[in-house]
């Protein structure tokens, strides 16, 4: 992914060399518009283009690319296709397992889904207020910190908790 401000003259100039960017900011502007190239990191084969409004967040994810909004995120295929759209809060994504956990309904809670399919396969709920969540490298572990000092390890594939560590 390459960002940038609109603002910058070359931005507003290859977003306008782009007429098919998916156009996310009905009218963007220099101040919090960002314009996005999608490009093919061992080529550099543009793949597609976006225009962004304020408070949208670009990340790369695997294979796919998140828009995260204040209460959702879509995704798209790198070639830019919608291939859906999930509804919360982001807290992390993993690339390996194609996986994403929204903040739940509660500060307590959190909920996993598939970035392929916008399913969601399983909510977590804790005692307290979560303060940090993060898969393992291989995608199939959630590490979940919270409030009260507790240490939570998920087990993504099946859905439980694997272990809990209380200092």
């Amino acid at each position: 992914l390459l960002i940038w401000p609109a603002g910058v003259k070359a931005a507003r100039a290859e977003a306008q060399a782009h007429p098919t960017a998916l156009r996310l900011d009905p009218q963007p502007n220099d101040n919090s518009s960002e314009f996005v190239e999608i490009v093919q990191a061992d080529t550099g084969k543009f793949l597609q283009a976006l225009v962004t409004g304020p408070g949208i967040a670009v990340v790369s994810a695997g294979p796919r690319i998140l828009l995260a909004h204040k209460s959702y995120v879509e995704v798209f295929s790198r070639d830019g296709q919608k291939q859906g759209e999930i509804l919360g809060v982001p807290v992390c994504y993993s690339n390996t397992s194609e996986l994403i956990v929204m903040r739940g309904d509660t500060d307590r809670s959190v909920a996993v889904f598939d970035l392929k399919s916008s399913e969601k396969l399983d909510e977590f709920t804790f005692g307290s207020k979560i303060d940090y969540a993060r898969f393992s490298e291989d995608g199939r572990r959630l590490l979940v910190l919270t409030n009260d000092q507790t240490a939570y390890v998920l087990n993504t594939s099946v859905g439980h908790a694997e272990t809990a560590v209380k200092p």
